[in-house]
């Protein structure tokens, strides 16, 4: 038993973790924008997209809130109400990925993911708010800890491994494939590949043959 201590809305509370157990099945995970996760498995989890939900009541608080004066009575009341839409916004994602994250460690054994470069992805001005809403960086931080307590290994792999471009069938490189492409027909072995699960399997395949090598 190992006892962990964590702080809760300033609060300090003692947890009894039990000692892990490695059980269950591997799993190979690819992020996407669309989908939040796709799995090896065939899984699909769909992004949430709570900041996108709420643009547009976010942008009415803020307007309201920048047209009060400095020294008018309700410029608080706007400025409180603003900030509670965006812990709303920040509860709910962390919420999403707290139940996510908790569902696969407990059913896997092993969890492949890629290595991510947030700060390098989100100088994609098309992307950029896709990326952070989707809160990658937390949940795979949840992921690791959680994997910790749960006993599921978190091993991730060389982001510059081709897992969307390579055929998981024949090893097959597609060096044409787009961001736009969700699909392609692998020329040497016919097979149809939906990008994001031929990318998952691959994740998966290759994270297994790097255990396998240490």
């Amino acid at each position: 038993m190992t006892n962990y201590y964590l702080i809760f809305a300033s609060v300090l509370c003692e947890l009894d973790i039990p000692e892990p157990t490695f059980s269950g099945g591997e799993i190979g995970i690819d992020y996407g924008v669309k989908a939040f996760i796709t799995t090896s498995d065939g899984e699909i989890i769909e992004s949430p997209n709570y900041l996108r939900k709420s643009e547009l009541k976010l942008k009415q608080l803020s307007k309201s809130f920048s047209k009060k004066q400095s020294n008018a009575k309700n410029r608080y009341k706007a400025q409180k109400l603003l900030a509670r839409q965006h812990e709303k916004v920040s509860n709910q994602r962390q919420d999403f990925l707290h139940k996510l994250s908790k569902q696969l460690v407990c059913d896997n054994q092993a969890i492949y993911i890629e290595s991510l470069a947030i700060r390098n992805m989100i100088q994609n001005h098309c992307l950029a708010k896709s990326i952070s809403d989707s809160g990658w960086n937390m949940f795979v931080n949840m992921l690791k800890y959680k994997g910790s307590w749960c006993g599921c290994r978190i091993i991730e792999i060389d982001r510059w491994f081709p897992s969307s471009k390579r055929c998981h069938i024949c090893g097959y490189i597609n060096e044409n494939l787009t961001l736009s492409d969700r699909s392609w027909l692998c020329p040497e072995c016919s097979t149809d590949h939906d990008r994001d699960v031929n990318a998952s399997i691959n994740i998966l395949t290759f994270g297994r043959v790097g255990i396998a090598q240490t």
